[in-house]
């Protein structure tokens, strides 16, 4: 067994030019004649008044495979991440910098996505730093998973906004992912319902929700007078 020989020359060289070489990546031959990935320690050495090479080689196979693995772990997350129709920011939960988006969130707020990620949550978020972090130290805890904030488009437009913010490990860094819904529409429309209760009320006259033939929807009776 030994270094791969289309590896070894290159080793030797190394070696011989350093002295010492340190973590040196090449393939060995096992004993039953497959080869595996190793990382080579070399040094020389004089002994007896000779020159010689100790090298060590350190399997690392399962190393390898662990790292192969992670890739393509890695490859199928950013496939779903960025190919999902869901607003979605992964967010450094102590820097608060964007570290990835994705196509919906660049079309949501009007940024490309290599400007979301050189941005921080604080660019878009309106709602202070320290609402924030105090929600994300909720998210991290799992004890809460659900903000309502008002996020700022690149037009300077203000949406409201629900975020689902949950902690996940992306190489072995824990980082928030956030998945935002636009309410923006929702809010209006509530908004313009408090406003015709409050007027209505105010009136004191009876007031109903018929469909388009003019019959009555005893569900949307919004004030009866008698309340």
């Amino acid at each position: 067994s030994g270094i791969d020989p289309a590896r070894r020359e290159a080793f030797l060289r190394d070696v011989a030019g350093s002295g010492a070489l340190f973590d040196f990546q090449a393939e060995y031959a096992r004993a039953d004649g497959t080869k595996a990935p190793c990382l080579v320690t070399g040094r020389i050495v004089e002994a007896q008044g000779r020159t010689a090479i100790i090298s060590v080689l350190r399997d690392i196979s399962e190393e390898k495979a662990v790292e192969r693995k992670m890739r393509e772990s890695e490859r199928l997350y950013k496939e779903t991440f960025n190919q999902s129709p869901a607003v979605k920011l992964i967010i450094d939960p102590e820097s608060l910098r964007i570290v990835d988006a994705n196509e919906a969130a660049s079309a949501f707020y009007g940024y490309s996505v290599d400007r979301l990620k050189s941005m921080g949550l604080l660019d878009i978020n309106t709602a202070p730093e320290s609402a924030i972090r105090r929600n994300f130290a909720l998210a991290e805890a799992g004890s809460e998973s659900r903000f309502v904030y008002r996020h700022r488009l690149a037009s300077g437009e203000i949406r409201d906004v629900e975020a689902y913010a949950g902690l996940i490990d992306r190489g072995g860094r824990k980082v928030l992912h956030s998945i935002i819904h636009d309410v923006s529409a929702r809010k209006r429309t509530e908004a313009e319902l408090t406003q015709v209760r409050a007027a209505v009320e105010q009136a004191g006259e009876a007031v109903v929700v018929t469909d388009p033939e003019g019959r009555l929807n005893p569900g949307k009776v919004l004030y009866d007078g008698h309340h």
